[in-house]
């Protein structure tokens, strides 16, 4: 566990440019979200989540005031499930990271709420059918 100090503390790599540009991309995704659907309120929670781990339902449930239960039922009923939101959420995400040359491939692991750079690497292969590297030489 962090005390306040450690939490409060700077980051030492902390670059603020990186900050406004991340915040730009996630306003700009956040906006073609209709803003009604239960769809988009778990998309949003999703989202403010990811830098910290892989939201489980329960916790974006809560955020959103209802039981797991409600939010899966909810998310059934437009055809879905939480599983399939957060990998639709970190696909998308990654389709515009992976644009921006001055994000490492472990930064975006990071803010997608990879626990490691393997991991996005095959979740990655499997939304597009390529490696991000290889993604990203495409984009670049």
């Amino acid at each position: 566990m962090l005390d306040s100090a450690q939490a409060e503390a700077p980051l030492p790599a902390a670059s603020r440019e990186l900050a406004i540009a991340n915040d730009d991309i996630l306003t700009d995704y956040l906006q073609t979200l209709d803003q009604s659907g239960v769809v988009s309120r778990v998309k949003k929670a999703i989202i403010e989540h990811l830098p910290s781990g892989t939201p489980s339902a329960e916790i974006i449930a809560r955020d959103l005031f209802m039981s797991a239960r409600t939010l899966h039922r909810r998310l059934s009923d437009a055809r879905t499930s939480f599983s399939e939101t957060l990998d639709a959420v970190r696909r998308e995400l990654a389709a515009q990271y992976i644009t921006d040359p001055t994000r490492s491939l472990s930064e975006i692991s990071f803010l997608l709420g990879f626990s490691e750079l393997s991991a996005f690497s095959r979740a990655f292969r499997r939304w597009t059918g390529q490696s991000p590297s290889a993604a990203r030489e495409a984009a670049g």
